[in-house]
């Protein structure tokens, strides 16, 4: 009623507040932690709160400060007293100002979502314990925590929707009080709300950063591992979110300068180093959240908008060393001679560390390279559970071929190319240190590709490695080829499973997703009415996948990627006109973009200018019309982005065709003056319409 009718509410305070009585005082109904019905009902009163407030002109009303004529003296000019709005302080203190009063408990909203965080987790924390980690949550995962969970989300909302200067203030005496108990579950709900507090007002939230990190620090240190596990989800959120900015006035920056939280310069140290000890911790839930939290503050920029900008060196390596030792006597010390040893708790944390070395090279570079011995370790967690015999693998006897299992061996591979990587530097000063490993990866690699046993390791994982190792090794890299090209085109070339159906589902859910990747939209096609039409989105994804391998393939081996310019250039063409999938049709614009540099450095290498029959003569005109025309069909509802790739593939195009000549002097690659007039009249009509 709220959101398809707002006015009722927003027109009528009396309304409203009788409302608001009604569910405020269901929602402080008092009830035992067994009571469910009595616990749904209050969840349910403040989800009904929680609507109202996210209402823009319902918002209006309740955040409207009452005004009111302040009493002068004869003579004086009349003046007016602004006060806060009587709605929000009923919010907020559960009561109204005048029997509540001013600065005395709050015990509105954010208290009840407090009460019912720490009252709905699971009191059994010793079984949640010994409960092994998962590499992947399930529905069951968190189910006996669904009511704290609950409340912390819809606290969130609360402080997301009235604003953090409205709600901070009483959250923060909400923590004062709870961190004042010896209580776990009150500790626990304190990290939990903070860490949503950050994500719903991270501006407002600057100033209370050095508390924060404190409360998260010293709770590292608890006993609880339900404490611990929270206190790492903290810190990694805090890492994520340090490079929020706010010009929100003098008290927190300069005038008009943004100040940043800077999590990672300011307690970096002290993070790291209380991280490295729960590495090692009994728990696997715990350890395997230990080495996430070493992944998050590897990761920079903003959360996860800009989480590929590298942050700076010296934030990371002088902590390598002793991570590395923590990672090495902890997670990577399982055995893994006896596959049927490794239990799964145990599993998942080993996959969470080689993530997090992969990361600590990455962001490390090449003073990486002390620690480079680490990569053996990698590729014996590559073959894990196989067996290799000639030029077939398979899985070992007796041992079933898991999802989690696969994963491992693809995160070894994968974190292993990442170091290659990282240590061979950025002009391949160290490649050397590299080249056998990269070959011993890349043999596992072929081999796997050849025999068509391609279960054992996710192929996008495998695949993204064999990028990676092409940008090392360069021109050694050519022999790889015949058996990586196949495999990367098979999946771009591949039939899209497309159908539609008649819609005769229920009409309140338009779109779903099955386990096999299959989501399905419904549409109104003109002329036949409402259809179900069923995408196979794990397929656009592969799609995708494979077209940022080929890119990162044809870079690499520049004019070496010449033999496979023609076939590559085949199938991703089509895919720039893909119709379902906006980033299938950029990555491909991108990857054809690739393609056709490295066609005019081969024939730049062969001296072969303006041969008609040249793969960069023969692709030139038909990569332009084709990159022309998908540009100006790209439609005002398409992602910004995905113009911008095309229409910055096309210019890319344009330049290694006047760019690249051969020894005579003539451009090895040359188009029509039609298509050349046809493609500046598209291009200007196009910057016309943007004027």
């Amino acid at each position: 009623c709220a959101s398809q009718c707002p006015s009722l509410l927003a027109g009528d305070e009396t309304s409203l507040e009788a409302l608001m009585r009604a569910c405020m005082s269901i929602a402080k109904t008092n009830n035992s932690e067994e009571e469910e019905d009595v616990t749904f009902l209050r969840l349910s009163a403040l989800d009904v709160f929680a609507t109202i407030s996210a209402v823009p002109q319902i918002k209006r009303s309740i955040m409207k400060p009452t005004i009111s004529p302040s009493p002068c003296s004869v003579g004086d000019a009349g003046s007016e007293n602004t006060s806060s709005s009587p709605l929000l302080q009923f919010l907020l203190q559960g009561t109204d100002a005048g029997t509540g009063g001013n600065g005395g408990e709050q015990k509105g909203v954010l208290y009840l979502c407090a009460e019912l965080a720490v009252q709905g987790v699971d009191d059994d924390e010793q079984g949640w314990s010994q409960e092994p980690a998962q590499l992947y949550d399930t529905e069951s995962s968190w189910e006996d925590d669904h009511t704290a969970l609950h409340a912390e989300s819809l606290l969130e909302s609360f402080v997301q929707n009235l604003g953090g200067a409205s709600t901070l203030p009483s959250i923060f005496q909400l923590v004062d009080s709870l961190l004042a108990s010896n209580s776990w579950k009150n500790h626990r709900a304190v990290l939990s709300i903070l860490e949503r507090c950050l994500a719903a007002a991270p501006v407002t939230f600057v100033p209370h950063i050095p508390a924060t990190v404190d409360a998260a620090l010293r709770s590292i240190s608890s006993t609880s591992a339900r404490v611990q596990y929270q206190a790492l989800q903290l810190l990694g959120s805090l890492c994520c979110a340090n490079s929020v900015e706010t010009d929100a006035g003098p008290s927190l920056s300069t005038v008009g300068q943004p100040q940043q939280i800077l999590v990672r310069e300011n307690y970096g140290g002290r993070i790291l180093e209380v991280v490295s000890r729960l590495i090692q911790s009994p728990c696997t839930k715990v350890a395997s959240h230990a080495c996430l939290a070493v992944v998050s503050y590897c990761r920079g920029g903003n959360g996860s908008e800009n989480c590929r900008v590298p942050i700076e060196k010296g934030l990371v390596v002088p902590y390598v060393g002793g991570l590395l030792d923590a990672l090495r006597s902890g997670p990577l010390s399982v055995d893994l001679s006896n596959p049927h040893s490794v239990t799964e708790g145990s599993l998942t944390v080993l996959v969470r560390a080689i993530g997090a070395v992969a990361c600590l090279a990455d962001a490390s570079g090449e003073d990486f390279l002390p620690q480079y011995g680490v990569v053996s370790g990698l590729t014996a967690c590559a073959l894990f559970g196989l067996e290799k015999s000639g030029q077939s693998i398979k899985v070992a006897a007796n041992m079933k071929n898991t999802h989690e299992m696969a994963t491992l061996r693809g995160s070894a591979i994968e974190a292993a190319s990442i170091i290659g990587a990282a240590v061979a530097g950025p002009e391949g000063e160290h490649v050397s240190t590299f080249v056998n490993d990269a070959s011993e990866i890349m043999n596992i690699a072929t081999t796997l590709l050849n025999s068509g046993n391609t279960e054992v390791i996710p192929m996008d994982q495998l695949l993204a490695a064999c990028a990676r190792i092409a940008a090392v090794m360069k021109s050694q890299y050519v022999q790889f080829m015949p058996s990586v090209l196949p495999h990367i085109l098979k999946r771009a070339t591949e039939k899209l499973e497309v159908s539609i159906t008649d819609d005769n589902e229920d009409a309140n859910n338009p779109n779903e997703e099955d386990d096999n990747g299959i989501e399905g939209y419904c549409v109104s096609i003109p002329g036949m009415g409402a259809k179900k039409v069923k995408i196979n989105t794990t397929q656009l994804e592969e799609k995708a996948q494979s077209a940022r391998a080929i890119y990162e393939h044809a870079r690499a081996l520049e004019k070496e990627f010449g033999p496979f310019v023609e076939a590559s250039a085949t199938a991703f063409l089509p895919l720039v006109h893909c119709e379902y999938s906006g980033d299938v049709r950029s990555t491909s614009a991108q990857a054809l973009c690739q393609i056709f540099k490295a066609a005019c450095l081969s024939a730049v290498s062969n001296d072969s200018s303006n041969n008609v029959q040249g793969p960069a003569q023969t692709l030139l005109p038909v990569l332009a019309r084709a990159l022309t025309k998908q540009l100006a069909n790209e439609g005002e509802e398409d992602d910004i982005e995905n113009r911008y790739a095309i229409a910055d593939a096309l210019s890319e195009v344009m330049w290694d065709a006047f760019t690249h000549k051969a020894g005579n002097g003539e451009r090895v690659a040359q188009i029509a003056v039609a298509d050349a007039r046809e493609i500046v009249r598209c291009l200007m009509s196009l910057i016309s319409a943007c004027l």
